[in-house]
């Protein structure tokens, strides 16, 4: 239970070092060592979300390079969904919203590779129309985050990057 909880608390912790001017930290191999997290909103659905989210996390490991342990995924669904211009627009059984929370030194291609993969692989393993999705992006910054007790000023306090040190002379910016 204790190292439950701890992970946990490194988890959350690491997900919110969400904006910072650092560099994405890449593993040995080349793969990004961010820990983005993923909630799939949907209509009521008879799918096996579970063994779903499993290949969804595989095929985005795959496609990303992103280590398949730092992504944690939830599916919740809504009672119903009102959406009077998806028949003109050809979505069928209404929009599922994806919520991607991801550290800001992810760069815009990395998040557009996990975007696309989790679309793709949402098609292949769930049946889902990748038209359908609307995925959108959630992004914190430093000084705007209570977490673990304290204002977070600087991502190292959470486990990410540490500021750059100023240089004499200049104004942080």
């Amino acid at each position: 239970m204790k190292r439950l909880i701890i992970g946990l608390i490194v988890f959350f912790g690491l997900i919110c070092c969400l904006v910072s001017p650092a560099p994405v930290l890449l593993a040995e191999g080349g793969g990004i060592t961010t820990d983005p997290m993923v909630k799939i909103t949907s209509l009521p659905t008879k799918l096996d979300v579970k063994a779903v989210l499993a290949k969804v996390s595989d095929d985005v490991a795959r496609d990303t390079g992103l280590d398949k342990n730092m992504v944690t995924y939830f599916w919740q669904t809504f009672d119903y969904i009102y959406c009077p211009g998806c028949g003109d627009a050809g979505i069928e059984g209404g929009v599922t919203f994806i919520d991607l929370y991801v550290p800001g030194f992810m760069t815009d291609e990395e998040i557009g590779k996990v975007m696309t993969s989790l679309a793709l692989s949402l098609e292949k393993n769930a049946g889902i129309n990748k038209k359908s999705l609307f995925i959108h992006t959630h992004v914190a910054e430093e000084n705007r985050l209570y977490m673990m007790g304290e204002i977070i000023t600087d991502w190292s306090q959470v486990g990410g990057p540490a500021k750059e040190p100023t240089p004499a002379g200049k104004s942080a910016p």
